[in-house]
């Protein structure tokens, strides 16, 4: 029973990642995320990192994290190889638009992670313990009532939803729907983005990426 393979999804854990940071549009997702819905560590730390960071209104890219991570109970080898692993992270071509469909997979893998756990749990109680088994059918009928519960609780109440339609009207920038993002975020950062009526000459000498980053922007 304990050499069951967790499931999980290495690719979707690293496309979240990869949209948190190469596409501003893209931070609301966080309050939809939680730490426990990425298995691997490495990028369950860095989530973290970036949560704290939005929350604190401090800017998110590779400095800043690594620092905050460095604040972080994480042992030195994974300290000295994190900035590199975030890059190559960010270097990855995923469609930004899509990390509704990432979170998708997470809860998926998340949730079936936590069934997978209690039910390891029962059957331990099951064989080991003396308890009634009535008593331990139970607890994992209510353990799993809970799993649901907490599942389904993501912001369904009519206050939570309005209280998130007043926040987008009150930070509605008209001028952002004249942007394009081209989720590269220095240079987003130097452009505040693409504007319509606007030429953008991408320029360079042979051999320096021109192609490579314009099928990235594209």
């Amino acid at each position: 029973m304990n050499n069951i393979n967790l499931p999980y999804s290495l690719e979707a854990e690293q496309a979240t990642i990869n949209a948190l940071l190469t596409d501003a549009q893209s931070l609301y997702a966080i309050e939809k995320i939680s730490t426990d819905d990425f298995y691997t560590a490495a990028n369950a730390l860095i989530f973290k990192a970036i949560k704290d960071l939005h929350e604190q209104d401090k800017p998110i890219d590779l400095v800043v994290i690594n620092e905050e991570l460095k604040k972080a109970d994480t042992d030195n080898a994974f300290q000295a190889t994190a900035i590199q692993y975030i890059n190559d992270i960010m270097l990855k071509l995923y469609p930004t638009r899509g990390i509704e469909y990432y979170i998708e997979i997470l809860k998926d893998k998340s949730l079936r992670r936590k069934i997978i756990k209690e039910c390891r749990e029962t059957i331990t109680a099951t064989l080991e313990s003396k308890e009634d088994p009535a008593a331990i059918k139970a607890g994992l009928s209510e353990t799993l009532d809970q799993i649901r519960s907490d599942e389904s609780d993501e912001s369904d109440r009519l206050y939570d939803v309005l209280s998130e339609v007043f926040d987008e009207l009150e930070n509605f920038d008209e001028e952002e729907l004249r942007k394009y993002y081209t989720g590269i975020p220095d240079l987003d950062y130097l452009t505040h983005g693409l504007h319509k009526s606007e030429v953008t000459v991408l320029a360079g000498r042979p051999g320096t990426g021109k192609t490579a980053m314009a099928i990235q922007i594209a």
